[in-house]
């Protein structure tokens, strides 16, 4: 082991350390990171289809045009 590179626990950043924060406050932190992530993906896909459906529209397909609607 390099001693030299060894920094005793508190030295290090403080950064977010899950080893020492309650199993309530990891739940929960896990849980939000999650939802926020499920969102950003439903959300960039539901706007994808809905340009996709107005470009098909525009394009004259009608199928297209008759989801829009």
């Amino acid at each position: 082991m390099n001693y030299r590179a060894y920094r005793p626990r508190q030295n290090r950043s403080k950064s977010y350390m899950s080893e020492q924060v309650s199993t309530k406050v990891n739940t929960i932190v896990a849980v939000v990171a999650f939802a926020l992530f499920g969102a950003a993906a439903w959300y960039s896909l539901t706007t994808t289809l809905d340009q996709q459906q107005a470009y098909h529209c525009q394009q004259g397909w009608q199928p297209a045009c008759e989801k829009i609607k």
